[in-house]
């Protein structure tokens, strides 16, 4: 087992903490750290565990899980690689392009870990749908659609309570692991009348694809309409078909039909090991970093690998704020 110290006991930390650790036995919660003394107080009075309000890097431990908010996410991570800690870290990586570079090359200088937890790849649904594309030919276009009703405003405009930064970052990943890199993005926002002007809770991008293909995609957390699984409705078309799915970690939730011109829709099963509380994809997450610590392999979810991940969604933001201007990517670090 790897001993892990996890920082970060909001809400989402806890969840860790709670539905996901006692179902990954790869790692062993050596401890448990917040800033916050409510946090601290809040989460000990639920789990029973004792929390500290700083990391003591004299102990014995091998890696650190970042739970934080994103804005602590660059310095705690570079922290824990300069004491020789491997990194599991959740999304957005970091909204700094130089700060992603600095920390990628600091863990391969000193052969260390740095993941970041981009889980979406890990619900059943999209092993299943990348499988199927085999089937629809080249593809053309692509369209995605994110609604919820899952506001943020009594935290305050910030990254962390960005619709771009929360959630199209799982999306934009999953372009990115399904089709193809992307080349640029146009992307507009749409205002909602309850919410504040600061707040960035819906839009429209367009992403251009290597090879031509573009993905049409819009994201809403204050939208009345039907809601959508976490990954999002897709609709992929390809010169020989078409392949609609979507999906989350729990398989009863999850769906993949392939359309074929001449032949009548097909859905394919979307199967899975089972997990308690449909935490599997986190769990998978867990297992791949464990597997890169011990083997010393790279990961498809490694720091280096989600540079293209951080590049997108600067180029969505940089459209954004400049009122739905093309932009092409630019991956940090590669020229």
């Amino acid at each position: 087992m790897i001993r892990t110290v996890q920082v970060g006991l909001g809400a989402w930390g806890t969840d860790w903490a709670v539905r996901v650790l006692p179902e990954a036995p790869e790692l062993a919660a050596v401890g448990f750290v917040d800033t916050d003394p409510l946090r601290r107080a809040e989460f000990t009075a639920l789990t029973g565990a004792p929390a500290s309000a700083a990391v003591d890097w004299s102990a014995d431990f091998d890696a650190v899980l970042v739970t934080t908010s994103l804005g602590a996410h660059g310095p705690l991570a570079r922290t824990a690689l300069e004491a020789g800690r491997h990194v599991l870290l959740e999304k957005p990586f970091t909204l700094d392009p130089a700060e992603a570079v600095e920390l990628v090359e600091l863990a391969e200088s000193r052969g260390l870990v740095l993941l970041v937890s981009q889980n979406h790849r890990f619900f059943p649904a999209v092993a299943v749908a990348k499988e199927a594309l085999a089937h629809v030919g080249q593809v053309r276009n692509a369209r995605v659609s994110f609604r919820r009703d899952h506001r943020f405003q009594a935290l305050g405009p910030s990254p962390d309570t960005s619709v771009l930064h929360q959630l199209a970052a799982h999306h934009f990943d999953l372009v990115r692991h399904l089709l193809a890199e992307v080349v640029a993005v146009t992307a507009h926002r749409w205002r909602r009348g309850q919410d504040p002007d600061a707040l960035l809770s819906s839009f429209s991008a367009t992403l251009e694809l290597v090879g031509g293909a573009l993905v049409e995609y819009s994201a809403s957390t204050s939208s009345q309409a039907t809601t959508t699984p976490w990954s999002g409705e897709w609709v992929i078309e390809g010169d020989g078909g078409a392949v609609e799915w979507s999906g989350e970690s729990l398989v009863n939730l999850s769906r993949v039909t392939v359309h074929r011109a001449g032949l009548p829709p097909e859905t394919v099963p979307v199967d899975a090991p089972p997990s308690k509380a449909g935490v599997g994809d986190r769990v998978a997450v867990v297992r791949d970093f464990a597997d890169a610590v011990h083997e010393g392999r790279a990961s498809s979810l490694s720091g280096r690998a989600n540079l293209g991940t951080v590049a997108v969604l600067l180029a969505a933001w940089d459209s954004l704020e400049r009122g739905g201007a093309r932009v092409e990517v630019r991956v940090p670090g590669t020229g």
